[in-house]
């Protein structure tokens, strides 16, 4: 998508989503908040710590609500995930690309590109990343997620919230997350990669259950 019609697209966007809010700002609906559930993601196979971020890189996000946690199996192989849970679509620009907070704490970005992670039938694409600090590097998967879509590209998952919420009336649809999983890059990088993967399809749709379900729900 060219630069041009991308900005076009974007003041297009920003327009819609001035009347989404005009039209939806006299419902009696509150945005959906996401803090009670958010903080029950065990996964199985994996045991979990909070990690407290003394950066204060990550309150720059202003997310609603947040898990920074590391997680660890068996087998003793580490997988970092970071989650921002935003309660409405115009929050959605707070989340950024997390090379601003890797580059900001001293790693060098090393590549980036777009990886379809493959299971069974099943198929997403995600934005991958290496980089690498001195001796260290690692490798970075992020992605965002709604309640209907889960995208590599912020854009087209703006677009695809606003559509929904202007269908649907429904100001929920605005709900999103950004979601960002790290491990460091073994001697067998090929191994640590299928590692990272296999658990990204476990959190997954473990995420989706817990950010987006209903008020109420368990």
């Amino acid at each position: 998508m060219g630069i041009a019609k991308k900005a076009l697209m974007l003041g297009c966007l920003l327009y819609a989503q001035a009347l989404a809010i005009a039209w939806l700002g006299s419902s009696s609906a509150m945005p959906y908040d996401g803090t009670r559930i958010i903080t029950d993601l065990h996964l199985e196979g994996w045991s979990d710590i909070d990690i407290t971020d003394r950066t204060g890189i990550l309150d720059q996000l202003e997310a609603d609500a947040s898990v920074f946690k590391e997680f660890r199996n068996a087998r003793g192989e580490q997988v970092v995930l970071y989650v921002g849970y935003y309660d409405t679509l115009q929050k959605a620009k707070m989340s950024h690309a997390p090379q601003v907070c890797f580059t900001g704490q001293g790693w060098v970005l090393e590549g980036k590109d777009k990886e379809e992670l493959q299971s069974g039938d099943s198929s997403v694409m995600v934005n991958r990343m290496v980089v690498g600090k001195a001796q260290e590097r690692e490798v970075v998967y992020f992605w965002y997620q709604s309640p209907d879509r889960i995208l590599a590209d912020l854009f087209l998952l703006k677009l695809d919230m606003l559509k929904n919420t202007l269908l649907t009336g429904d100001r929920t649809r605005g709900r999103n997350a950004f979601v960002r999983v790290s491990t460091r890059l073994g001697a067998d990088e090929k191994a640590t990669e299928e590692q990272l993967r296999g658990f990204v399809w476990s959190a997954m749709p473990r995420l989706q259950t817990r950010l987006f379900a209903r008020q109420g729900a368990g």
